[in-house]
């Protein structure tokens, strides 16, 4: 005698729960794995920002030195505010009481809302010697982790023939641990 069984239809409990829990996991994998990517993301972005901001800060220092002693007006060079439109900027590179350059993209809202921040706080010293000047910018980054120390670090030097008993590191002026024997001012004194 044959049996005749019907045709199972569907899944059972058994079948159902593990195919739950291993979509459960491979979604807790993928999240967590595309958190990790835009956390990536985010930190390469924002040490490429701020690299570029170094840079532009060291060679915006060398070509306002060198036009300054070039056409022999003295100087002094800090990190400073500067105030434009009613908006101040807080880490701005200054030749006396104007701004080397401008950036306005540094000014940014937290997430587009609210007053605006500058994205990178900037610091700036100086050393002298002989002819030779050298220079670290620091930068800290102001938007996503205020209280997150040192972002990226840039160290850069230039020559200037003929004026190096013209231009000095101002030693009375701050200093900082990361810029051991740098100085926050730079002088250049015409025809002295």
């Amino acid at each position: 005698m044959r049996r005749i069984y019907k045709n199972r239809r569907g899944f059972t409990l058994v079948e159902m729960m593990l195919s739950l829990a291993i979509i459960a996991i491979i979604f807790g994998l993928t999240t967590a794995l595309m958190v990790s990517i835009s956390e990536s993301f985010t930190m390469t972005y924002n040490l490429n920002d701020a690299s570029d901001y170094a840079m532009l800060y060291g060679y915006g220092l060398e070509n306002s030195v060198i036009a300054q002693v070039s056409q022999k007006k003295g100087a002094t060079w800090t990190i400073g505010s500067y105030t434009q439109d009613g908006v101040t900027y807080d880490s701005i590179l200054m030749c006396g009481k104007d701004p080397v350059f401008l950036p306005s993209q540094m000014k940014t809202k937290q997430n587009g809302t609210g007053p605006s921040v500058d994205k990178w706080l900037v610091k700036m010293f100086f050393k002298t010697e002989g002819s030779m000047i050298s220079y670290v910018v620091l930068i800290y980054d102001n938007y996503y982790n205020p209280e997150k120390p040192l972002m990226y670090k840039y160290e850069g030097s230039f020559w200037l023939p003929h004026s190096s008993a013209n231009i000095t590191a101002d030693d009375t002026s701050d200093t900082d641990a990361l810029a051991a024997g740098y100085y926050s001012k730079l002088t250049y004194k015409a025809g002295s």
